[in-house]
């Protein structure tokens, strides 16, 4: 009976003042760990509710991720969620770790250790956090060992991410959304009768990061973009992310565009549309000369003489 009363005060005193149960946190399987750095994530778990290992694992299976866990991720929202809502959790970490023998100055040897770490809201899908560790050590193994205690050097910044990432789902769970007016048009189609869509003035091309360069990323990421009657770019969503800096590339980017209003029966309207960038790795400099040799010789042979 003492417990069912507790059970009940508790419940009315969350409903009374706001007091949400502790985010539950999942580890996704990590991408080429030995289980050091998943140690490091669950001892960031260990500050809230953290979901069994095994149950993580059986719900990976259970998402066809069995032989192709997550790792480097670009989903949509709607994947990410898909995803959190099969571990059942609030919060989870996915990522990878990655070893790489580089060539250095005077042909010299080196070792390049990389984690990427994405901390990703469950309900919504969204990135609450991404992290980019790297360190280079002669030796393969001190370079793996030096990322991952730069990984766990940061543990207090993930605790800080979720809890802030939940205050701020708890305020905006009390705030009425704001109704935009904005014709929609994110399926690329004008269906408005008499819209026609905005003209840009120019073609900008968000730049490739650094932090992406580091693993020859190929990924694409996906912006709600309200083009406002007024000539200026409003609100920005990303619907399809990716880290390595390169969401906020493409932000940036979009909101550098300038562009004469949509119109729809002669006067200017604001209109939500989506705004979709290809990343992928620049050649480099020995592989445009080594195309450009191709082209001279294949030019060439077109004008050898039969």
């Amino acid at each position: 009976m003492n417990t069912i009363v507790g059970l009940i005060l508790l419940f009315s005193l969350s409903a009374t003042f706001g007091i949400q149960p502790a985010p539950r946190i999942a580890v996704i399987d990590i991408q080429g760990d030995d289980g050091a750095l998943a140690r490091v994530l669950h001892s960031v778990a260990e500050n809230f509710e953290t979901v069994d290992a095994d149950q993580v694992r059986a719900a990976l299976r259970g998402a066809g991720h069995s032989d192709n866990p997550p790792g480097y991720m670009n989903p949509s929202l709607d994947d990410a969620r898909a995803l959190g809502a099969a571990v059942g959790c609030d919060y989870y970490f996915a990522g990878r770790i990655a070893v790489a023998r580089r060539l250095g100055a005077k042909d010299e040897h080196y070792f390049e250790a990389v984690v990427a770490l994405f901390l990703v809201e469950a309900r919504s899908g969204r990135l609450v956090r991404f992290d980019y560790a790297r360190v280079v050590d002669a030796q393969e193994e001190n370079a793996r060992i030096g990322v991952i205690k730069l990984v766990e050097e940061r543990k207090p910044r993930y605790v800080e991410a979720v809890n802030t990432a939940a205050a701020r789902r708890m305020e905006s769970a009390s705030e009425p959304p704001v109704a935009l007016d904005a014709v929609e048009i994110l399926d690329g189609e004008i269906t408005s009768r008499g819209l026609t869509a905005p003209v840009f003035y120019q073609r900008l091309k968000p730049g490739y990061t650094e932090q992406a360069q580091s693993v020859e990323l190929q990924a694409v990421v996906e912006l709600a973009v309200v083009f406002g009657a007024d000539a200026k770019v409003h609100d920005v969503e990303v619907l399809r992310w990716a880290g390595f800096g390169l969401d906020e590339s493409a932000i940036s980017t979009v909101r550098k565009l300038r562009f004469k209003p949509a119109e729809r029966d002669g006067r200017a309207v604001s209109v939500r549309a989506l705004v979709r960038y290809s990343f992928r790795r620049p050649p480099s400099q020995a592989e445009r000369e080594a195309e450009a040799e191709r082209l001279r010789r294949s030019l060439r042979n077109i004008q050898r003489p039969l």
